[in-house]
């Protein structure tokens, strides 16, 4: 089983990050994405963040089970904290022997990969999978997509302008969130009145 690895806090889900997901799928050079909320990010703040289980519970609301081949895997939340990408590839090999692992990654993240908790053991080892914003019509593609090592490659995405703090934002000024991430998630944020508070 070759396995594309998404992380991220998902705080929310939302449209953008599925469609990167089954983009991912279609350059066929894996079998499955998972979706790994990380229960704590060490660049991002915590006070912001909500409750892991609840950011867990809205990205399987997100899917439904009606995507086999996107699926949400939460073992980050029995690793210590903070969620490293490196502690996570570790337990992973030595829990699915079988598997092969790539790590899906934007582009903006990949060029600061160098800053990564043990990066250059996650480079040499890993596939990494690039997702970069494909050229609108008329518009030249750009030369500056280089890779660190040949293993891994860009993908082009239809990459949407949200953001999970965007979506955060707009809850907070009573703005509605509807299409901008599954309806599932859209309901249960307002049920449970989610990130009312949050930063």
């Amino acid at each position: 089983m070759k396995v594309g690895l998404f992380f991220g806090s998902f705080n929310p889900i939302h449209i953008g990050h599925l469609l990167i997901a089954n983009e991912a799928l279609h350059t066929k050079l894996i079998d499955q994405v998972w979706i790994c909320p990380t229960p704590q990010n060490p660049h991002k703040k915590k006070r912001s963040l909500l409750d892991y289980q609840k950011r867990l519970d809205l990205c399987q609301r997100a899917l439904d089970d009606k995507t086999p081949c996107i699926v949400i895997n939460d073992f980050e939340r029995f690793l210590d904290k903070p969620s490293y990408t490196a502690n996570s590839m570790r337990y992973l090999l030595k829990k699915y022997t079988t598997y092969s692992f790539s790590i899906i990654v934007g582009e903006d993240n990949y060029k600061t990969l160098h800053k990564w908790h043990d990066a250059v053991w996650l480079m040499e080892e890993f596939p990494f999978l690039i997702y970069s914003r494909l050229p609108l019509e008329g518009e030249k593609v750009g030369t500056e997509q280089k890779v660190f090592y040949k293993h891994h490659q860009f993908f082009g995405c239809d990459l949407l302008d949200i953001s999970s703090s965007s979506i955060r934002r707009r809850i907070q000024e009573g703005k509605s969130i509807e299409y901008l991430t599954p309806p599932a998630v859209v309901k249960e944020i307002k049920l449970s009145k989610l990130y009312k508070n949050n930063d």
